[in-house]
């Protein structure tokens, strides 16, 4: 049987990639898409740009979505006695 080493050195052979590391390369194009300044962006800086205070008219600072930090979730307590009132409550009015 092979070794795990044995099988991705011959997979490499087979495709002729290196084992030497490459550079990763972030694109910073992107779809067009309107920024806060009214204008069409296709660049991810020249987008985010208009997201700081000087980069739009009106003077603010908006957060992209997906990159801020949400708080903790703490799940809400609730009180069973209060629960088990309210549902017969509402059983009654219907």
């Amino acid at each position: 049987m092979k070794s795990i080493s044995e099988m991705v050195a011959e997979h490499r052979a087979k495709m002729g990639s290196s084992t030497l590391s490459k550079p990763y390369f972030r694109q910073d194009s992107i779809a067009p898409c309107m920024g806060m300044d009214g204008k069409m962006h296709d660049t991810l800086s020249g987008y985010r740009k208009t997201l700081l205070p000087d980069g739009n008219p009106k003077g603010e600072r908006y957060i992209e979505m997906g990159n801020e930090s949400l708080p903790d979730f703490k799940s809400p307590e609730f009180d069973r006695k209060k629960r088990r009132d309210d549902i017969k409550r509402a059983i009654s009015e219907v």
